[in-house]
């Protein structure tokens, strides 16, 4: 019998932020951002902002980029 469920991966640890990078990322995004890029930014999710988070993180000159982006 063939076993038709979708493997999952582990995410590496390494890749995985602290809190208190998220932390620190959000705040900065906050205090740069437009007053229409906050409203946005907490319109998302726990987890979009932490996805927000991470790419900024990882990619500090991509704000402009990142809260540009339409959905």
């Amino acid at each position: 019998m063939l076993d038709t469920t979708p493997q999952q991966r582990e995410g590496n640890p390494a890749d995985v932020l602290e809190q208190a990078d998220v932390d620190k990322a959000m705040a900065y995004l906050i205090d740069q951002a437009t007053p229409e890029e906050r409203a946005r930014i907490h319109a998302m999710s726990p987890a979009e902002r932490r996805r927000l988070a991470e790419l900024a993180y990882r990619d500090p000159d991509s704000e402009d980029r990142i809260l540009g982006q339409e959905d």
